[in-house]
Parts: C-alpha cells; sequence; structure tokens
C-alpha cells in the first residue's frame, strides 16, 4: 500500500508558491484528475511521486509523509512491565 499524504502541507505549499494543481500536476507528469484525487485523500500517491513532489515543492525528503510513532522501544523494555514479584 502507498504511504499517506500531508495533504494540508501540500495545499499550503501550492499557495504559497502560487502554484495551481493544474500546474504541479504538470511538473509531476499526472493528470490534474489524479492529482485532485491524491488531494481528496481517494488515492494515494506512490513514493516515486512523493518524492517528486517535494522536489517541485522544495520540500525537504519525507515532508510530505505525516509522523507515523508507533510504541516506543524502551515501554517493551522487562525492567518497565509491571507484573507480579518473583523471589
Amino acid at each position: 500500500m502507498n504511504p499517506p499524504l500531508n495533504t494540508d502541507l501540500l495545499r499550503v505549499e501550492l499557495v504559497k508558491l502560487h502554484l495551481t494543481q493544474r500546474a504541479l500536476a504538470a511538473k509531476i507528469g499526472v493528470s490534474p484528475t489524479t492529482l485532485s484525487g491524491w488531494l481528496r485523500g481517494a488515492h494515494r500517491p506512490p513514493p516515486d511521486l512523493i518524492v517528486r513532489i517535494e522536489q517541485v515543492l522544495g520540500l525537504a525528503a519525507g515532508a510530505l509523509l505525516p509522523d507515523v510513532q508507533g510504541p516506543r522501544a524502551d515501554s517493551c523494555m522487562p525492567e518497565q512491565r509491571q507484573g507480579p514479584e518473583v523471589r
């Protein structure tokens, strides 16, 4: 499955750069309808096109990928678990 896209940031950057959806679509080689679907959340762009969008907009790599945090590594450490005391 393709990664989710931070559409809020993408919209903000389009406005900041005075770039239309149609213009961005042309720059990355997709149809305006495809880009519109990504912005609506109906579809997700493939990772290579997320990279291309970031390049066109002058964003850092990974900027359009929302932060995804799993469980912290230290939460699984045995000394952190609560349980009966063993003697």
